[in-house]
């Protein structure tokens, strides 16, 4: 495995997933290691905890990632699935890589190499659904494949930014 190259180092300051657009990815950390940040989604919490991996450097494909980095990166997602699963009673936990944005920080098409920055999401399954602030977060898609297209009947659930904050808290 090969470290960031020194060139990547101008994405820091680029990069949406390195400069993230909304200023206010420190409210929603839940976890940060030696390689890593944890955030919550704030534009979709229907499966409570959900949250995003991200490398505290930027990197742009998984082979960029040292052995080092990979089990930091493994030993949170840990911490966070046995936070989620104590707290909440999580039965599963679907694990996604992703990383090549496709639109820019105005929103527009691009293919700008900038705009790729590894990183996974860990979305929360839950038999039983879960309560938290009063309110429940059924998984209605439970023990099916995984859909979060709004168009196949999703139902984005946004929480207030004292919920979300609430939620963090928890989780740490």
């Amino acid at each position: 495995m090969t470290d960031v190259k020194e060139e990547t180092n101008i994405y820091n300051e680029t990069c949406i997933s390195c400069k993230p657009i909304d200023g206010k990815e420190h409210d929603r950390t839940i976890l940060t290691t030696a390689f890593w940040r944890v955030v919550l989604r704030t534009d979709d919490q229907s499966w409570l905890g959900r949250c995003i991996f991200i490398p505290l450097n930027h990197t742009g494909h998984f082979s960029d990632l040292k052995l080092t980095q990979l089990s930091d990166l493994y030993a949170a997602r840990g911490v966070v699935e046995t936070a989620l699963t104590t707290l909440f009673g999580m039965s599963y936990g679907n694990w996604m890589q992703l990383g090549n944005l496709t639109r820019d920080h105005e929103g527009k098409e691009t293919d700008d190499l900038r705009y790729y920055h590894i990183h996974y999401h860990l979305i929360p399954r839950y038999r039983k659904a879960p309560t938290f602030e009063k309110r429940e977060f059924p998984d209605a898609q439970f023990g099916k494949a995984l859909n979060i297209d709004d168009k196949a009947g999703h139902k984005k659930l946004v929480l207030s930014g004292e919920e979300l904050l609430k939620l963090r808290d928890k989780i740490r």
